[in-house]
């Protein structure tokens, strides 16, 4: 599951040692999922798939608690063989 602060903290070790990020979230039975933060932009895979790509830096981010639930509904999608996930899919 993602929660913004995760993603906060992310963005807080990437601006301060000025690098992009990238780490790897695995739950046993599911696909990994990978978080990338590049110059204030989060790009999200689970699998191979791209569900996520969006600004959480800056005065026009909107990352947030929606985003997350949008995330969390996208992966119960894919685990479920649903392909509705596109709908909730965001990519900026």
């Amino acid at each position: 599951m993602i929660t913004v602060g995760l993603i906060k903290e992310l963005q807080y070790i990437s601006t301060m040692l000025k690098q992009n990020l990238s780490a790897e979230i695995e739950l046993f039975g599911h696909r990994p999922l990978a978080i990338k933060i590049t110059n204030g932009v989060l790009e999200l895979f689970y699998g191979q798939l791209q569900i996520w790509r969006e600004s959480i830096e800056g005065s026009d981010s909107f990352f947030g608690i929606e985003s997350c639930d949008a995330i969390a509904r996208i992966i119960v999608c894919i685990d479920n063989r649903d392909d509705t996930w596109h709908k909730y899919k965001y990519i900026e």
